[in-house]
């Protein structure tokens, strides 16, 4: 969503992140929704992520994380 926002106004920007943190976050914290993940890489291994951005052909995203 964020890379089709960059035209658009700063008002517009603060509406879509209003709606997302009512709408959305809940439906997030509750677990009824999920963020699909394609892979998962520790942040001391920065380059295998990138590695597997770059192979393409991914359903989700590329998570980094720090545990």
């Amino acid at each position: 969503i964020w890379s089709t926002m960059r035209g658009r106004s700063l008002e517009h920007k603060a509406e879509v992140a209003r709606t997302m943190e009512r709408d959305v976050l809940p439906l997030l914290a509750e677990e009824r929704i999920r963020v699909p993940l394609a892979a998962i890489y520790p942040m001391r291994d920065p380059t295998a992520g990138y590695d597997r951005f770059a192979q393409g052909a991914k359903v989700g995203k590329i998570a980094l994380v720090t545990n």
